[in-house]
């Protein structure tokens, strides 16, 4: 990128720093969809579209993903997983049933998106992947 080390260090502290700030979009975005009231098909919605417009950093976040920055592994956030699966949970389904079905879908979409050529496929593919929680 022609930027040297310490370059990058002015402007960040540590690594951690650093990844936590390219990841803020995204980051962002999943506490939108956590934090606004809406059914469950819509907040699914967003999040399909929020991996199709963070597509570089989805494939980073995906369960096959072994990539690691210090200590903290890219995209692990236990409280906001947690609030998240607590979101996309339909009313009226088991907690273990609903994380399961979450954990599922994270990872078909992780890899729809890191497979698709261009959002057309993803179009697709929305509604198999929606009822992998809808059921």
């Amino acid at each position: 990128m022609g930027v040297s080390k310490s370059a990058v260090y002015h402007h960040f502290r540590t690594k951690d720093e650093l990844v936590q700030r390219a990841l803020a979009p995204v980051t962002d975005g999943l506490r939108d969809i956590i934090g606004t009231p809406a059914p469950v098909g819509e907040r699914i919605d967003r999040l399909i579209d929020l991996a199709l417009a963070h597509k570089e950093v989805i494939a980073l976040c995906s369960p096959g993903a072994t990539s690691r920055i210090g200590e903290q592994a890219l995209c692990d956030s236990h409280a906001l997983g947690k609030e998240l699966v607590h979101a996309l949970t339909p009313p009226d389904t088991a907690t273990t049933q609903a994380r399961i079905r979450t954990e599922v879908f994270f990872a078909a979409l992780a890899a729809a998106v890191n497979a698709s050529e261009d959002s057309s496929d993803i179009e697709e593919l929305r509604p198999s992947l929606r009822n992998l929680i809808l059921l």
